[in-house]
Protein backbone atom coordinates (compact mmCIF):
# COMPACT_ATOMS: atom_id res chain seq x y z
CA UNK A 1 0.00 0.00 0.00
CA UNK A 2 2.84 2.29 0.42
CA UNK A 3 3.57 2.91 -3.56
CA UNK A 4 -0.23 2.64 -4.38
CA UNK A 5 -2.89 6.02 -4.83
CA UNK A 6 -6.08 6.24 -4.52
CA UNK A 7 -8.80 6.15 -7.31
CA UNK A 8 -12.75 6.85 -7.02
CA UNK A 9 -14.90 4.96 -9.04
CA UNK A 10 -18.00 6.12 -9.90
CA UNK A 11 -20.89 3.43 -10.74
CA UNK A 12 -24.09 3.39 -12.45
CA UNK A 13 -25.76 0.58 -9.76
CA UNK A 14 -29.05 1.38 -11.99
CA UNK A 15 -27.11 -0.49 -14.81
CA UNK A 16 -24.46 -2.60 -12.46
CA UNK A 17 -24.54 -5.24 -9.21
CA UNK A 18 -23.31 -3.05 -6.39
CA UNK A 19 -22.23 -5.74 -4.78
CA UNK A 20 -19.16 -5.95 -7.60
CA UNK A 21 -18.28 -2.66 -6.47
CA UNK A 22 -18.81 -3.69 -2.69
CA UNK A 23 -16.65 -6.33 -3.08
CA UNK A 24 -13.15 -4.05 -4.22
CA UNK A 25 -13.19 -1.74 -2.63
CA UNK A 26 -10.28 -1.02 -0.70
CA UNK A 27 -8.56 -3.32 -3.08
CA UNK A 28 -4.92 -2.44 -5.23
CA UNK A 29 -5.22 -3.09 -8.39
CA UNK A 30 -1.71 -3.18 -10.94
CA UNK A 31 -3.44 -0.79 -13.57
CA UNK A 32 -7.12 0.70 -14.37
CA UNK A 33 -7.61 -1.97 -17.28
CA UNK A 34 -7.64 -4.56 -14.59
CA UNK A 35 -10.00 -2.10 -12.43
CA UNK A 36 -12.51 -2.48 -15.21
CA UNK A 37 -11.48 -6.17 -15.84
CA UNK A 38 -13.16 -7.00 -12.22
CA UNK A 39 -17.01 -5.52 -14.22
CA UNK A 40 -16.48 -7.51 -17.52
CA UNK A 41 -19.31 -6.24 -19.24
CA UNK A 42 -20.17 -3.84 -16.88
CA UNK A 43 -16.73 -1.89 -17.60
CA UNK A 44 -18.79 0.60 -20.11
CA UNK A 45 -20.88 1.92 -16.65
CA UNK A 46 -17.43 2.66 -14.70
CA UNK A 47 -15.64 5.77 -14.76
CA UNK A 48 -12.82 6.06 -13.11
CA UNK A 49 -10.66 9.66 -11.03
CA UNK A 50 -8.04 10.52 -9.77
CA UNK A 51 -9.27 11.64 -5.86
CA UNK A 52 -8.80 15.36 -7.18
CA UNK A 53 -9.93 15.21 -10.65
CA UNK A 54 -12.78 13.92 -8.74
CA UNK A 55 -13.22 16.94 -6.19
CA UNK A 56 -12.62 19.17 -8.56
CA UNK A 57 -15.84 17.52 -10.96
CA UNK A 58 -17.95 17.81 -7.38
CA UNK A 59 -16.84 21.16 -6.74
CA UNK A 60 -17.41 22.59 -10.59
CA UNK A 61 -20.95 20.55 -10.34
CA UNK A 62 -19.93 18.76 -13.55
CA UNK A 63 -21.34 15.87 -11.99
CA UNK A 64 -25.08 16.46 -12.30
CA UNK A 65 -26.82 14.16 -10.62
CA UNK A 66 -25.94 10.55 -8.35
CA UNK A 67 -29.03 9.40 -7.42
CA UNK A 68 -28.54 6.15 -8.88
CA UNK A 69 -24.21 6.30 -8.93
CA UNK A 70 -21.91 4.42 -6.46
CA UNK A 71 -19.50 6.33 -5.36
CA UNK A 72 -15.89 4.26 -4.00
CA UNK A 73 -12.44 3.65 -4.00
CA UNK A 74 -9.63 1.41 -4.50
CA UNK A 75 -5.72 1.61 -5.16
CA UNK A 76 -3.60 1.96 -7.96
CA UNK A 77 0.08 0.74 -7.66
CA UNK A 78 2.53 3.72 -9.18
Amino acid sequence: MKNSRTVILLGDVSKSDKKQFERIENEEFESKEDILKEFGEDSKNIVILELTDFMDSCNNQEISSMEDSWIGYVRLKN
